[in-house]
């Protein structure tokens, strides 16, 4: 289950997935009976909610920028999960960020209905409180959200219409599920229908202490600012993960032309960073420990290049503007690659392969789609980045 929305699968799936419709559609009626509209406050106040995590909230970021830009007055207020809050600490689109441990984005097991459905009346009586006038959902099949909205008698809420979403929503657009998350999030907001990177690009603020903690870090590893290239190997999910000995390749490959290597992980990411560090036999840096967000930041501005998969660090070097090459195995590219100029950076998967959409079922497990990608492909695609942004 991802998003709150099952996968289609089994005959028993498809029948729970009909007849939790069929009760979604009943709770919408009885909300649409009883509406109850919030008296306005002298400065309009507006939520956004995205509930997944850190790259995915910063993907909403161009959608943020955009509803500033047609609000300038309202009072905008990010509801994000706390684990994704770092990302907008420092953004200037939104006045106040508060968090939510979401359902099954807080990585806690499933509860039966009855929870889930308690955990939405709680956070429509936190919108009703705050005074909510219009809330934007943003992530596409984040039906839970709308109810919530709708159990806080928020007048006006805004999502991608699915079935699922239809009866908690008053103002949806057309679900295109192949278009990229950012144009979605701004088309949700009522951005242009054709948005791209250079209407609404990615905003990530870093601030000055942490731009000078990773001018630290460098300095303590002699590493010039523009001269040396950042890998980050490490993902949420092992069916993201490129095996350590291709990375190995990578940084030798680096090394051999003159552009040192600093392997930096997450949490959790030691072991991965020990695999690629241990098995180089060029010479390599690394970070003992897995940096702040803001001092990641740093660190990657700071870098002639960025490397890595579909996570965090790839989604801020575009942010940033670093140049930088990710790899994609069972994640679409087109919903979650650059959203930045592709001639500076880049996606790469194996010739042959396709987005896998059911990876979400067994997330632990490398992902063949990964394991395809060969080192030399990597390398090439590296060798014409470094020429085009020399």
């Amino acid at each position: 289950m991802v998003g709150g929305r099952p996968r289609p699968g089994t005959g028993g799936a498809r029948m729970r997935s009909a007849a939790r419709l069929v009760g979604l559609r009943a709770i919408g009626s009885i909300l649409r009976v009883s509406p109850e509209s919030l008296p306005r406050t002298a400065r309009e106040r507006i939520a956004v909610m995205r509930p997944d995590h850190l790259g995915d909230v910063l993907l909403s970021t161009p959608a943020l920028r955009v509803l500033r830009q047609r609000e300038p007055d309202a009072e905008i207020i990010a509801i994000v999960g706390g684990w994704s809050a770092p990302i907008l600490a420092m953004n200037p689109d939104v006045d106040r960020v508060l968090t939510y441990a979401y359902p099954w984005f807080d990585r806690q097991v499933d509860g039966c209905a009855i929870v889930r459905l308690t955990a939405a009346a709680s956070l429509g009586t936190r919108l009703r409180a705050l005074g909510i006038e219009r809330v934007y959902i943003l992530r596409d099949d984040h039906w839970w959200g709308g109810l919530a909205g709708a159990a806080g008698g928020v007048p006006r809420r805004y999502g991608v219409e699915i079935p699922e979403s239809a009866p908690f929503l008053t103002d949806s657009i057309e679900n295109r599920p192949n278009d990229h998350v950012s144009a979605t999030a701004v088309r949700v907001v009522g951005g242009a229908d054709d948005a791209t990177y250079r209407d609404a690009p990615l905003r990530f603020e870093i601030a000055p202490a942490a731009i000078k903690q990773a001018a630290r870090l460098l300095d303590k590893r002699t590493l010039t600012i523009e001269e040396f290239a950042l890998i980050h190997p490490g993902a949420s999910a092992a069916a993201k993960i490129w095996s350590p000995d291709r990375w190995s390749a990578i940084i030798e490959f680096l090394f051999d032309r003159g552009v040192p290597a600093l392997v930096v992980g997450g949490p959790g990411d030691s072991a991965m960073v020990d695999a690629v560090v241990g098995q180089s036999r060029a010479t390599v840096s690394r970070l003992e420990e897995s940096p702040s967000i803001g001092v990641l930041g740093g660190l990657i501005q700071a870098a002639r290049v960025a490397l890595g998969v579909d996570s965090l660090a790839a989604h801020i070097a575009a942010a940033v503007d670093t140049p930088s090459i990710r790899l994609f195995g069972p994640g679409d590219e087109r919903r979650f690659g650059p959203w930045a100029s592709p001639a500076r950076h880049r996606s790469t998967r194996a010739p042959g392969t396709r987005p896998d959409n059911t990876w979400f079922s067994n997330p632990r497990t490398r992902h063949p789609t990964m394991q395809a990608i060969e080192a030399d492909q990597v390398k090439q695609e590296l060798a014409d980045l470094l020429t085009a942004t020399s």
